[in-house]
């Protein structure tokens, strides 16, 4: 589930999160946005994105998870967002503790589509419409109304991505909207919390000035 975060994936002891996220968002000629269906935690439905890591500076590392997870090459990158979130992710906290800074980008690429398996389950190309009725799915789950093993079977947006693309400050091409007496609710699963259960104070005070 979202708010469970296993210290190991597949036999292996998780990595140490490096606090840094980059993100690829690809969208087809008729401006549906890619996402995946992730195979790890947190669980969801997003764009293409991953930890820098080892991979270099911010476009070579969104050049490297696009590949990675997609199997797609990239032709260009246009910048578009950069932004802190307390978001958890499946990594052993890192050295400023739970959270990234995420680096975004809207992406064109080349090359058929390829999933990763260890990285998807699935892939699909989705309208504004659907990415808002994800979005949506999405708020109901973090709020306690969708159980966890509807989510699982059919989840929504992910949590932090739900975040990412509804910031007010930011034009990201898919703009979703989330209701300002929802937003705690989201943040705080994104950043581990079981669905339903009570906000902490941090975490509403990022959700009501930061969001």
């Amino acid at each position: 589930m979202v708010g469970t975060v296993p210290r190991r994936h597949k036999g292996k002891i998780m990595k140490v999160c490096d606090n840094e996220v980059v993100g690829a968002l690809v969208e087809d000629p008729r401006g549906r946005l890619l996402l995946i269906t992730r195979a790890t935690y947190p669980s969801g439905r997003a764009p293409l994105c991953g930890h820098r890591d080892d991979h270099g500076d911010w476009i070579a590392a969104a050049v490297a998870e696009t590949f990675e997870e997609a199997g797609l090459t990239v032709d260009t990158l246009t910048p578009f967002m950069l932004s802190w979130m307390p978001n958890r992710c499946r990594r052993v906290p890192g050295p400023i503790g739970v959270g990234h800074n995420w680096t975004l980008f809207k992406a064109t690429v080349t090359g058929d589509l390829s999933l990763n398996p260890e990285e998807a389950s699935a892939a699909a190309w989705y309208s504004q419409e659907q990415l808002q009725e994800l979005a949506d799915r999405t708020v109901a789950y973090c709020k306690g109304q969708v159980p966890e093993e509807q989510w699982q079977a059919d989840p929504g947006l992910e949590p932090a991505w739900v975040v990412l693309l509804s910031m007010p400050s930011w034009t990201t091409g898919w703009p979703i909207r989330v209701e300002p007496r929802d937003r705690a609710a989201v943040v705080s699963v994104a950043a581990g919390n079981p669905p339903g259960g009570p906000v902490p104070v941090h975490l509403m005070t990022f959700a009501a000035f930061r969001w």
